[in-house]
């Protein structure tokens, strides 16, 4: 959220090659120096509740003793260039920076929107453990000033001021009611009020930085890119008699490549056999392809981040670690299958 706010106060910068930096750059990696002066970026930009305190001294600027020489943390580094990409992707619109607020989950705005409203919609459908990242994976929101009290307005509104009967009825009407959760968002993200954003860091400076814009609304979705794992769950759920076999046919855990990092720090990869998934009627397989996909846990309360193995196409285009579609999905499976709420809460079970 921070990287943003340089370029609120400065707009023009110079691109960026390789690893090279620039004096826009530089800059930024200044304010994390224990003499720089940030008071009026939080004030402008940032949540009263952002620590930018906690920020400045986790990446903070070193010098070495002989020739006092700084180097910048290479955190600061990857949310210059991420914010960076976001500018360049006209998600803004042609709105000045200047003209928002960066808010993270740490702020009142994203509590309400992005945590009481999915809290009260898993409430109204009777999925009160199912945890809100699963359903969506922002991390902050940025926001036009001027707009908004407008946006909380319409979400106390349609959400939590909501009956349950009239929140079911809105996401089951979908896509022909303008009053659901999806069609909020997207509402006030075509108009670029609202830019929900889910930031996930490349593991090194010469990694492909890229923004990709997920649709919430189903109408406007490419199905070619709907998630592989959705349409694996709903096959088990269809055939549940043969889950087992399902499971065993399609999931194989690679556990003679398990890596482990440091404490709490491990991954494993994970091979999807897509392939396998076929129809029993026409014998064609559901999808087309199969994938390998590693999963990292980073100890702690940092939860599970995913990243396709180098070996796969998806690596090549997905490139940075990945993140889930959120709400639309969840809204979508939950209606066409009723037993989705057993399926998560067995989930919920043996999660730790």
């Amino acid at each position: 959220m921070f990287s943003f706010c340089i370029f609120c106060r400065n707009p023009k910068y110079e691109a960026l090659t390789g690893n090279k930096e620039t004096d826009h750059s530089i800059n930024f990696y200044k304010l994390f120096s224990t003499a720089a002066t940030v008071s009026n970026y939080k004030s402008k930009y940032l949540s009263n509740s952002f620590d930018l305190n906690k920020v400045k001294s986790s990446f903070s600027v070193k010098k070495t003793e002989k020739t006092n020489k700084e180097s910048y943390h290479p955190t600061a580094k990857k949310v210059y260039r991420v914010a960076i990409k976001c500018i360049q992707s006209k998600i803004f619109g042609s709105n000045k920076l200047s003209d928002y607020v960066f808010l993270g989950q740490e702020d009142i705005f994203t509590q309400t929107i992005k945590d009481e409203c999915l809290e009260k919609i898993s409430r109204a459908f009777g999925l009160a453990n199912v945890k809100i990242d699963i359903l969506s994976p922002v991390d902050m929101f940025c926001v036009k000033k001027s707009a908004k009290q407008e946006i909380l307005n319409d979400f106390k509104k349609n959400i939590l001021d909501a009956e349950n009967a009239t929140i079911i009825s809105n996401h089951i009407t979908g896509d022909n009611n303008e009053n659901n959760y999806s069609n909020l968002i997207e509402k006030y993200f075509k108009n670029h009020k609202l830019i929900p954003i889910s930031l996930k860091l490349p593991n090194s400076l010469s990694n492909n930085y890229f923004v990709q814009k997920i649709e919430t609304s189903s109408k406007n979705k490419n199905t070619e890119n709907l998630d592989p794992y959705i349409k694996f769950l709903s096959v088990i759920l269809d055939r549940p008699d043969e889950t087992k076999k399902i499971v065993d046919d399609v999931i194989d855990i690679d556990f003679n490549n398990f890596e482990t990092f440091r404490l709490q720090a491990w991954a494993f990869p994970v091979n999807f056999n897509y392939k396998n998934l076929k129809d029993p009627n026409t014998k064609k397989p559901y999808i087309d392809y199969n994938v390998r996909f590693n999963l990292y846990a980073w100890g702690k309360s940092s939860g599970w981040n995913g990243m396709f193995d180098k070996s796969t196409k998806q690596h090549k285009s997905a490139g940075a670690f990945v993140g889930g579609l959120g709400i639309s999905s969840f809204e979508t499976f939950a209606k066409k299958h009723p037993s989705y709420r057993t399926l998560m809460s067995e989930v919920e079970k043996i999660n730790v």
